[in-house]
């Protein structure tokens, strides 16, 4: 895990850093935690919808996401993430990516069969790429100071 977070911090830091504060219209003024979420940055906005990712960051932490066809859907045992007794996936919805809770139905060796209660069709979900994809969740919480 402190190999994931090290990669990820280093990836972070080598994004090219505005010289000027960003103002977002209707916004005003951020302090320097919201100087980590922006349009030259991995992260470009944080917002309910989740947050959503730079075309090279997508790429850079190898992100891959499979089609779901309905709420009820079998996932990789790879794509679960957990947090203290609760099981979570992320969740890809127009350009988005948003941690979401699941209901874990059944286990057949390394697949799940799990429960979505947000779905809508044309939702993906994240199988590769969850270590950067969490620590980028994990940045912008601590980052961001505000949403869109």
């Amino acid at each position: 895990m402190k190999y994931i977070l090290t990669l990820c911090l280093l990836f972070f830091s080598s994004l090219p850093i505005a010289a000027e504060e960003h103002e977002h219209e209707g916004h005003g003024d951020h302090d320097e935690a919201g100087a980590n979420i922006g349009p030259d940055k991995g992260i470009l906005e944080k917002s309910k919808e989740g947050i959503k990712l730079s075309k090279e960051a997508v790429e850079t932490m190898a992100i891959k996401a499979m089609d779901i066809g309905s709420q009820s859907v079998s996932i990789p045992v790879s794509a679960l993430v957990k947090i203290k007794d609760e099981k979570y996936v992320y969740r890809l919805r127009n350009g988005w990516f948003k941690r979401v809770e699941i209901q874990v139905v059944q286990k057949n060796g390394n697949t799940l069969t799990v429960i979505i209660s947000d779905f809508v069709a044309g939702d993906k979900i994240v199988t590769d790429g969850l270590g950067f994809l969490r620590t980028s969740d994990v940045f912008s919480e601590e980052g961001a100071t505000h949403s869109h």
